[in-house]
């Protein structure tokens, strides 16, 4: 009998390791099943190269199917999901999917004449369907939206940071002395850099970890470069060999590497923050690079300046409508469409996801089409004065509020990639 028990144990260990392999190893897997009167598709996407780990959902009811993708992680075992909460009257249609781990995989997702939200977009609009979310709010992130129900993580004269912050998400705003950096844990610092203030740093970006500016402490020319760490708050210094135009302006980012123009001595450079260095990679006797929609090029330096070319990383066509911009986070089987529509003096913005891209889901306002930035499955904009955060699990909130971004429109903000 002993023998026996201690065989079965080796089978189980044998058998739960053969899992553990298989999920390690695992593609992922595809499955249908019915649940609460629903018909689910699910798809989970899994160490396949180039993609971010995921799940997607179709989730239908009768003619009606919403589509939600989610990175979050969820389950070890196919049909992680375990119920689906559904509301329905004369203006929206409903649901709340809640996994086997007793969390919702989304917030609440509506439809309405054939568009689709979120419930923090349409929060107030509708009463008993505000009270159909309240009952259900245990299963969502608990972040407040309302900036009378936040909790000031830090403030200074002219920027309020909230306490809507995830551990992990390390911020850098822009300031006219330098930069601000925000995060839950150190709240906010201001790291001053100049002596007078400068409203337009055409020489500044965010790249991989840093904040990179040059030093305006000069005049009319420089050879440094700051790089500010925005976790560590670490400053390093690179220096060019040559003089660089402080009239000189960024064309891009594109991995470690900020792409620089200065027009004023023809000469283009790649400075790069993983070896610390400046470069010259395009003068008046070679062509310059020139990055559009992945894809590198090279140019006369003439029509570069001519023309004041950026690096393009973005299209304006989706399914035949043209659009401010449209944005393509992610590859084919992870990401997203963001679509930029100008309305009035802002931009409705829509998303749908890469293996969905018929289904929008109108997600959030705002001002500035050229200042968002994209994180996992989230995305940080502008509105106003406000600095806010949409994610899937928690709809829009508010992390900052800095009203220079009402008056100046090329404040730039980042985060730690």
């Amino acid at each position: 009998m002993k023998k026996l028990i201690i065989l079965f144990i080796l089978l189980f260990v044998f058998y739960i390791g053969l899992q553990g392999i298989f999920n390690i190893f695992s593609k992922g897997y595809e499955t249908t099943y019915k649940l609460d009167n629903f018909e689910v598709y699910e798809k989970r996407v899994q160490n396949v190269k180039g993609e971010t780990d995921n799940y997607y959902f179709e989730i239908k009811k009768d003619d009606l199917m919403y589509s939600i993708q989610t990175s979050e992680s969820i389950a070890k075992s196919q049909k992680v999901l375990k119920e689906i909460k559904y509301f329905e009257d004369k203006n929206y249609k409903c649901i709340l999917p809640i996994s086997k781990n007793d969390k919702a995989i989304s917030n609440v997702m509506c439809e309405k004449d054939g568009m689709f939200y979120y419930f923090d977009y349409i929060e107030g609009e509708d009463t008993i369907l505000d009270e159909f979310a309240y009952e259900n709010d245990k299963y969502l992130k608990n972040y407040n939206n309302m900036e009378e129900d936040v909790e000031i993580l830090k403030n200074d004269s002219t920027i309020t940071a909230y306490d809507n912050f995830d551990d992990n998400l390390y911020i850098g705003a822009e300031n006219y002395k330098g930069v601000y950096l925000l995060n839950k844990k150190f709240g906010m610092v201001n790291v001053n850099l100049f002596e007078k203030d400068t409203y337009i740093k055409e020489l500044s970006a965010f790249v991989k970890q840093y904040y990179m500016v040059a030093d305006y402490n000069d005049e009319y020319e420089t050879h440094n470069f700051y790089l500010i760490d925005l976790k560590t708050q670490k400053q390093e210094k690179i220096t060019s060999d040559n003089k660089i135009s402080l009239y000189s302006y960024v064309q891009g980012v594109v991995d470690n590497s900020v792409y620089i123009l200065d027009p004023t001595n023809k000469v283009q450079y790649e400075l790069n923050v993983k070896t610390f260095t400046i470069t010259v990679v395009g003068d008046e006797s070679r062509d310059i690079k020139i990055y559009n929609d992945g894809e590198w090029s090279n140019v006369s330096i003439y029509e570069a300046i001519n023309n004041k070319l950026y690096f393009n990383t973005y299209d304006k066509i989706f399914n035949g409508k043209e659009y401010a911009k449209v944005d393509k986070i992610g590859s084919t089987l992870s990401g997203y469409y963001y679509l930029y529509e100008k309305v009035g003096e802002k931009y409705n913005v829509y998303r749908a996801n890469v293996q969905n891209p018929d289904s929008l889901a109108l997600i959030f306002e705002t001002d500035n089409i050229n200042n968002t930035v994209y994180y996992k499955d989230n995305v940080l904009y502008i509105d106003g004065n406000y600095l806010k955060y949409f994610g899937n699990s928690f709809g829009n909130r508010i992390l900052a509020k800095y009203d220079e971004m009402n008056f100046n429109p090329n404040i730039k903000f980042g985060i730690k990639r």
